[in-house]
Formats: structure tokens, sequence, C-alpha cells
């Protein structure tokens, strides 16, 4: 089973899942808390942990780990969207990032280069760069804003 697939499994069981910030862990519901339904995985590893999930992400979840790590996370290409400089700190630069919600987009214009390779949020795949783009003609001088976007992409960058 292959990364994407995963992905979609843990969506549509509305369960809240984050991969850190280096890559190493997929971290599925709440592991802090007793009783709630969780797992733990690394993504490159033979490492699991889960706990009162419903079985047919369970299921998802071993499948997944069962599959030559080598055929389990394909390299999907992300993209910074770069908008603006700080003139007066060239440290900081303005980029568009991902809010708390699917669709839901907002600028950053305290980022440093750091956070392009750190911060997924400040990461869009190619589907979510069209959403963002679609989104932007929606708003006013949206056309323009669209092309500052498309101006501004380009592919992150990883010391992996």
């Amino acid at each position: 089973m292959k990364l994407s697939e995963l992905e979609s499994a843990i969506t549509a069981s509305s369960l809240q899942w984050t991969i850190d910030n280096s890559g190493t862990f997929l971290t599925i519901g709440d592991p802090m808390h007793d009783g709630y339904p969780y797992a733990k995985l690394r993504l490159k590893g033979v490492y699991y942990e889960i706990a009162n999930l419903l079985p047919s992400l369970a299921r998802n979840i071993i499948e997944f780990m069962a599959t030559p790590i080598s055929q389990r996370v394909i390299s999907v290409k992300k993209w910074n969207v770069v908008i603006g400089a700080d003139t007066d700190d060239p440290d900081y630069i303005s980029v568009y990032c991902k809010g708390e919600h699917e669709g839901d987009f907002n600028v950053d214009a305290a980022a440093i280069e750091c956070d392009l390779t750190c911060d997924r949020s400040c990461q869009f795949t190619d589907k979510e760069f069209k959403d963002l783009i679609s989104a932007l003609k929606k708003q006013p001088h949206g056309d323009v804003l669209a092309k500052i976007a498309e101006l501004g992409k380009r592919e992150v960058e990883c010391d992996e």
C-alpha cells in the first residue's frame, strides 16, 4: 500500500493525523489520552503502534507496514508559494500557507527559509496549489493574486 492510499483511508475515518517535520513518523488520532483511538508509525521503518482504531483502518495500517519500504512512500513534489520579502529584514519572507480546514489559505508574513522545508503547512502538492489558485481567483483582484502565486511557486528542497 502506498502512503497516498493510507492517507485517503485515514481522511475517510475523520481522525486527525500529522506527519512530523522530519517526515519520519505519522501519527493518527490522540496518543496522549488513554482510551482514545490512535496509531503511530515509522514511515520508513517497521515500528508501529495501534490502539482503539476501527478495524478497517487498523487493517490499512498493517497492510501499509507490510509493504516494502521502497514502495511505501512515493516522492511527491511539494511547492512553496513565496509572494514577497521584508525590505527591512531580508530574512523574513511572505508565503502562502494552508489553513486549519481544507481549502483555507493564509499568508505568513514572517516566514524564514527554514519554514519552507520544515513547516508542512507552507508546502503544497500540485492539487493543493491548484486549489489555492482557484481560491485566489475568487478574491477581489484575484487574477493578479493568482499570477503572483504562480510566479512565487518554487519546489521544496529537502535533504532526505
